[in-house]
């Protein structure tokens, strides 16, 4: 696989950060929850191409994962509190 076809993104758990990257032919096969963050908002998007897809979050895995309101479109932006919170894609 050429370096071309790789997206490559970037995760920090406690202190250590690591890197990952997807297949850029797999984006057209499944979403793909992007997430910006600034010092006081999280803005979760994904793509037009999944209409069918439904944002959840569950503060604690293992939980019961609920639909998160106030999704204008495919994309939702909300207020980063001391809370930990999950979310995921759900088709």
């Amino acid at each position: 696989m050429s370096p071309d076809h790789k997206y490559y993104f970037f995760s920090r758990l406690a202190s250590s950060w690591d890197i990952y990257w997807v297949d850029a032919r797999a984006l057209d096969l499944y979403p793909i929850l992007a997430v910006s963050l600034n010092d006081t908002h999280l803005t979760l998007s994904w793509s037009t191409n999944f209409p069918d897809c439904a944002l959840e979050s569950v503060p604690q895995l293992g939980g019961t994962w609920t639909p998160v309101a106030g999704i204008t479109g495919y994309s939702i932006t909300l207020p980063v509190t001391a809370d930990r919170q999950f979310f995921r894609l759900r088709q």
